[in-house]
């Protein structure tokens, strides 16, 4: 295994840490037998009477000052340990950005992607359609999460009940077959060289990230570009939740609203062509919140999906953000790099 040099460093030190910490006083001698260690005085000159000269003090005893080192090399250690976290977070910080700048210029892969599930669509019974949860998309292949009770139409493969495989894609410079079947389908990140697509649609209620909050806000806010980005073809009602959210600058396909309890009456004013509405609270929610959110997305008729950071009793979906910039996707079995925004994309 190769080491980078500022890991050589940090095992050296930590080697010597060791070998300080044990090292024997000079001048002290052990004589080691079966029965277990035996300490010796040391040998000295003989007194005038023919005595041994008494041991000198502190002979025998262990060297404090060598012991300090040890002590203070595994200090240096830990320090360097902790002073790597910042940086190596700012690395992944970037890469998080060179991964949003890339997947915003990739138009191929939606394209593919929507070719795909058209196909599924076209293959399910009106009693029985396809349901997509997530797309994983890698060069090459198509990865559905389904549920659906039917067997995998071809020529798609069903590597388990719920993971359907398609193979032989269209190439990128077939135009798409008019609109997409999955209107909110939207990306979220990457995995390896793949891609990962959600479709908001079959949340159900509400999507709650937990764990770290700049990643789980991240992580709200690349399916919220997403949204954006399709919000006339999929005819989406998207409201940004909070206190200074009517002062906030974006665009016109954002409701802005202080509290919650003005959302219920936001679908029948201004909306009527709206075939389904989108709530993002970028803060955790206090108990209160929580419990209107909640109550919100059980609204019958009402078709409200919650994309919220923090905890909301009874979500539907439930995500796990880690300070790594991942994002362990739940249902959709797939952990997920989250691009960082670039500064042109934060409109929210």
């Amino acid at each position: 295994m190769r080491y980078s040099p500022a890991m050589r460093t940090i095992r050296l030190l930590a080697a010597a840490a060791v070998l300080f910490a044990v090292a024997p006083s000079p001048g002290a001698t052990a004589d080691r037998s079966p029965a277990g260690p035996v300490r010796l005085a040391p040998k000295g000159p003989a007194t005038a009477t023919g005595e041994p000269r008494p041991p000198r003090a502190g002979a025998g005893r262990p060297s404090y000052g060598m012991t300090a080192a040890g002590i203070g090399a595994v200090v240096l250690l830990a320090g360097l340990a902790a002073g790597r976290r910042p940086l190596l977070r700012a690395v992944r910080r970037r890469r998080r950005a060179a991964l949003g700048r890339r997947l915003a210029a990739d138009t191929r892969t939606q394209l593919v992607v929507r070719h795909a599930l058209r196909e599924l669509a076209l293959a399910g019974r009106p009693d029985s359609p396809v349901r997509v949860r997530g797309v994983l998309a890698e060069p090459g292949r198509v990865l559905a999460t389904v549920s659906a009770a039917g067997p995998a139409p071809a020529p798609w493969t069903a590597l388990t009940p719920t993971r359907w495989e398609r193979t032989g894609l269209a190439p990128a410079g077939t135009p798409a077959p008019g609109p997409g079947p999955l209107p909110q389908l939207t990306r979220l990140g990457a995995v390896g060289r793949g891609q990962v697509l959600v479709n908001l649609a079959r949340i159900g209620g509400v999507l709650s990230v937990l764990g770290d909050p700049a990643v789980a806000r991240e992580a709200v806010l690349a399916l919220v570009d997403g949204v954006l980005e399709a919000a006339p073809a999929a005819r989406t009602v998207l409201v940004a939740v909070g206190p200074g959210a009517g002062e906030l600058p974006g665009p016109p396909a954002v409701l802005r609203v202080r509290t919650i309890r003005q959302i219920p009456a936001l679908r029948g004013a201004g909306t009527p062509q709206a075939t389904a509405g989108l709530v993002v609270l970028l803060h955790r929610p206090d108990a209160e919140e929580a419990r209107q959110l909640a109550a919100l997305a059980g609204l019958k008729g009402g078709s409200w999906t919650v994309l919220t950071v923090g905890h909301v009793p009874g979500a539907h979906w439930l995500w796990y953000a880690a300070a790594d910039g991942t994002v362990d996707a739940g249902v959709l079995g797939h952990r997920v790099v989250v691009p960082v925004r670039s500064s042109a994309r934060r409109r929210l």
